[in-house]
C-alpha cells in the first residue's frame, strides 16, 4: 500500500488541504485529516469513476464546535459518526449532530504501509487504521472510555455516494428493517421486511422520485453490494455483524437539502452498531447502542473492495 503526502483541492475553489492519498490494488482513497478524517475521494483505477458523492451547493468552511452539520457542513465524502448521528442529550453531556468527530482536525501518522488517525475528545478516544488487503482495503476502527462512569455510543460509517442515473443495493436475504425518520415510506419507528415497502422495491435508488427516508436493516450478514448498470465493477462492503448488527440506508432522491439549497441526490450506506440515529433514543427506547465499562474500550473494522459483475 501506497500513501503519499498531497493537496487536495475543495470543490467550491478554496484553499487547498493537507491530503493523504492512499493507493493500494485497483483502489485511490483521499483522506484529510484536519477536516475529521473525512475521505473525500474514491475511486477504483481502472474505471476512474468516483464513487463519493461532494455536495457542490455548500463552500467548505473551517469548522468548529456549535456549527450546525447540516447548514454548513454536509459537504458529503466520508465521516465517522461517533458517539450519535442526531443531535442529542445523554446522560447530562450535550453531543452534536453527525457526532463529536467530524468537526474536530485529526492526528495522522504513516506507519509502513498502514495508515493510522486518531483524536480525542469529550471523555473518549477514538482510532482509525487503513491497511491493505489480498482484494481491498480495511478500516479498522477501535475507542476508548476515557472517564470512570459508563459510555453509551453510536458509531456508524457515513459515506455518501453518487447515485447515478440507477443504483443496486444488494444485501443478503429478507432482513427487518425500522423507518429512522417520517416519510412517505411511513411513520419513525414502523417495522417493515427489506426491500418492498407500499409497492416500492427499495433495492433500486436513484430516480428523483422526492424520497428522503433513513431505513435501519438487521441484516443477516455483514455485507452489502453496491453496483450500477453502466460500470462492470461493484463495491462490496463487509464488517462483523456480531459488532456491527445493523445497517443504516439513507436515500434522499431530490427529497432533502438541510441547508436551503436545491435538493439533491445522494445515498448513505452506513454499518452501525445501533438505532436510531438519536443515542438516547437508541440507548433508551430501542435498546440498541453500545456501552463502553469506564476505562473500556471496543473494536471492529469495515472491508472495501471493488469486485466485478458477472
Amino acid at each position: 500500500m501506497l500513501i503519499e503526502p498531497t493537496e487536495w483541492s475543495p470543490p467550491d475553489g478554496s484553499s487547498s488541504l493537507a491530503a493523504l492519498r492512499v493507493t493500494h490494488a485497483d483502489t485511490i482513497l483521499v483522506v484529510v485529516p484536519e477536516r475529521g478524517g473525512k475521505l473525500v475521494s474514491l475511486v477504483h483505477k481502472q474505471e476512474s469513476m468516483e464513487w463519493l458523492w461532494l455536495n457542490p451547493y455548500l463552500p467548505w468552511r473551517t469548522p468548529s464546535l456549535g456549527d450546525s452539520y447540516v447548514q454548513r457542513h454536509d459537504l458529503g465524502g466520508w465521516d465517522e459518526c461517533f458517539p450519535t448521528v442526531a443531535p442529542t442529550v445523554v446522560n447530562g453531556v450535550r453531543w452534536p449532530d453527525h457526532g463529536d468527530l467530524w468537526w474536530r482536525p485529526w492526528q495522522a501518522e504513516i506507519r509502513g504501509d498502514t495508515l493510522w488517525m486518531g483524536v480525542e475528545g469529550a471523555g473518549y478516544r477514538f482510532e482509525r487504521l487503513l491497511q491493505g488487503t489480498r482484494t481491498g482495503m480495511q478500516l479498522s476502527y477501535s475507542v476508548t472510555n476515557l472517564t470512570s462512569e459508563s459510555f453509551p455510543y453510536l458509531w456508524c460509517a457515513h459515506p455518501l455516494f453518487h447515485m447515478g442515473p440507477a443504483m443496486l443495493i444488494e444485501v443478503a436475504g429478507r432482513p427487518d428493517l425500522r423507518l429512522g425518520n417520517d416519510s412517505a415510506l411511513g411513520a419513525m419507528g414502523e417495522v417493515h421486511r427489506w426491500p418492498t415497502i407500499k409497492g416500492r422495491t427499495l433495492q433500486q435508488a436513484g430516480k428523483p422520485s422526492g424520497l428522503a427516508a433513513k431505513l435501519f436493516l438487521a441484516v443477516e450478514t455483514g455485507e452489502v453490494l453496491l453496483s450500477r448498470p453502466d460500470h462492470p465493477f461493484a463495491l462490496a462492503l463487509q464488517w462483523p455483524i456480531e459488532k456491527l448488527p445493523f445497517l443504516g440506508l439513507w436515500l434522499n432522491e431530490e427529497g432533502w437539502s438541510g441547508a436551503g439549497t436545491p435538493n439533491y441526490c445522494n445515498l448513505g450506506i452506513e454499518p452501525s452498531n445501533g438505532a436510531p440515529d438519536d443515542l438516547a433514543i437508541a440507548y433508551r427506547d430501542w435498546k440498541c447502542a453500545g456501552m463502553l465499562a469506564p476505562g473500556g474500550s471496543d473494536s471492529w473494522w469495515l472491508h472495501l473492495a471493488f469486485v466485478e459483475e458477472r
